[in-house]
């Protein structure tokens, strides 16, 4: 397992050598709010503030049910308010896991719904493949419950609390 202070102390270095280099990255630090750590939000929030910069995005947002994957989830929303609207992730990103798979979304961290395969296809070949094609088009129509990893997929439409 990850040891916090270990994992501390590379977020911290990470801030540094940007800061040292004069590099841009924007830094995006999140904390996963859930009922055991809620009370600790603010405390968090006013430490990483302190050591990121102005362009930098502190935010906190509820746990998600990483599409449909955990069993004890329970939401914090009316998630029936994305019932019928289209998801932003099947135009606006590709993920790739570390085998090479790509899943529909990075809320598919087993690949249940493997859109295609580095080992044989292009990004480009995935990205413009029927399999992504049809995803794209259930939910355009405003279908997407239809395929099992959306249903009540609430991720993009999540409120996000940020230092903006």
């Amino acid at each position: 397992g990850l040891n916090y202070d270990s994992v501390l102390e590379n977020c911290l270095r990470f801030i540094d050598l940007r800061n040292e280099r004069g590099e841009k990255p924007v830094i995006q630090i999140r904390m996963i709010l859930q009922e055991k750590n809620y009370h600790e939000r603010d405390i968090w929030k006013e430490y990483w503030l302190s050591q990121v910069s102005k362009q930098d995005v502190v935010s906190s947002r509820y746990m998600h049910s990483w599409g449909n994957g955990l069993k004890s989830y329970e939401s914090h929303e009316d998630d029936s308010q994305y019932d019928g609207k289209p998801c932003i992730s099947p135009w606006s990103t590709v993920v790739i896991h570390a085998d090479g798979k790509v899943p529909l979304c990075g809320m598919d961290f087993n690949s249940k719904l493997q859109m295609g395969d580095l080992e044989t296809s292009t990004i480009k070949e995935i990205w413009n493949n029927e399999q992504f094609r049809r995803v794209r088009e259930i939910h355009a129509v405003g279908d997407r419950n239809d395929i099992d990893l959306c249903i009540g997929c609430n991720v993009w439409g999540l409120k996000v609390k940020t230092n903006h």
